[in-house]
């Protein structure tokens, strides 16, 4: 899976550019696979067999 659809553009280059040593959180607007992978998407897959 793409960097790009979990970070934003700065996040995926400062991840690319160095390796962190402490836990970051990085702010991003919803993607399409936020859009389409969600708790009923999770529920369905898990329960339908």
């Amino acid at each position: 899976m793409s960097l790009r659809y979990l970070l934003p553009a700065d996040g995926v280059a400062e991840l690319l550019g160095s390796w962190p040593d402490e836990p970051r959180l990085y702010e991003r607007e919803a993607t399409e696979l936020d859009r389409h992978v969600n708790e009923g998407f999770f529920e369905t897959w898990a329960f339908s067999g």
